[in-house]
């Protein structure tokens, strides 16, 4: 469910926007953001974890550059299992995430091959995502 922070402003003009939610009084046990084409990881990842019992809000980040409108969007409610995944790196993360957050990304340089590939390599998986998900509930 689409759920902008306020009316007079789109979702993407706010920097993001939850795609899913399945918790109960806004209350998820884990929050996955997923930025541009990761972002269908996270929401598997969300719809993987609603199965085992677990409720997951799933957010997606447009622009990084509205980080304060990012939080009010995504983090209404005081969650620390948050899990945020990017082909990128994981640097400038840590006021997002929190201490207790987990970031999935690349943070060398030098690969090159087809993204399936090196998303495999690097572990930007639907798999990770539960992985990190689970560690930090």
């Amino acid at each position: 469910m689409l759920r902008p922070a306020d009316e007079n402003e789109t979702a993407v003009e706010k920097g993001g926007y939850v795609v899913s939610d399945n918790s109960v009084g806004y209350e998820p046990d884990t929050i996955l953001i997923g930025t541009g084409s990761e972002s269908e990881i996270a929401v598997m990842a969300g719809e993987e974890l609603r199965k085992e019992g677990k409720a997951a809000r799933v957010g997606v980040i447009c622009l990084m550059s509205r980080v304060m409108s990012i939080r009010k969007v995504c983090f209404q409610v005081v969650v620390g299992a948050r899990v945020r995944v990017e082909a990128g790196s994981t640097f400038g993360w840590e006021k997002i995430m929190g201490a207790k957050g987990k970031a999935i990304g690349i943070d060398r340089f030098g690969a090159s091959a087809k993204a399936g590939r090196i998303y495999k390599e690097y572990w930007i998986t639907v798999e990770a995502v539960i992985g990190a998900a689970k560690a930090v509930c």
